[in-house]
């Protein structure tokens, strides 16, 4: 006799979100380490399990632009702007001036100082301060 077993698609997918929340742990304690290209990786994975946490790819952009790959920094700072929730005004803010040093670090000031204005608007202190050492407003 076969037994069929059935698991819900919710149980699948916290499943799916705990691995992911391992391998990005275990990424960032390889970033920590400033071990960039291993730790990139482990975010795919991560990404693959749950594409949807802004979180995820935003490390990932970190990674990338630390490794000094400017391009996939850029598209993952940007998906990760894309999924960040609107009300979430904190990250989305981090996010805009983590991508902003993306830009900066190909020579795009033009699109560098539009994320940073935008996060300086959402409250990035950061943001901020690069505006206001150029003297733009924002």
């Amino acid at each position: 006799m076969v037994t069929t077993i059935r698991i819900s698609q919710d149980h699948i997918q916290t499943n799916a979100q705990d691995e992911a929340i391992t391998y990005y742990n275990e990424a960032l304690e390889l970033m920590e380490q400033e071990k960039y290209s291993e730790a990139i990786p482990l975010l795919h994975k991560a990404a693959l399990l749950d594409p949807n946490e802004a979180a995820i790819f935003d490390r990932l952009g970190t990674a990338y632009f630390s490794s000094g790959i400017y391009p996939q920094a850029i598209f993952n700072h940007t998906k990760a702007i894309d999924l960040c929730p609107s009300h979430e005004t904190e990250f989305l803010a981090f996010y805009y001036c983590e991508r902003a040093l993306d830009y900066y670090a190909i020579g795009n000031q033009a699109a560098a100082i539009n994320d940073f204005k935008a996060g300086a608007r959402l409250g990035e202190s950061d943001c901020q301060l690069v505006l206001r050492k150029w003297g733009i407003p924002w």
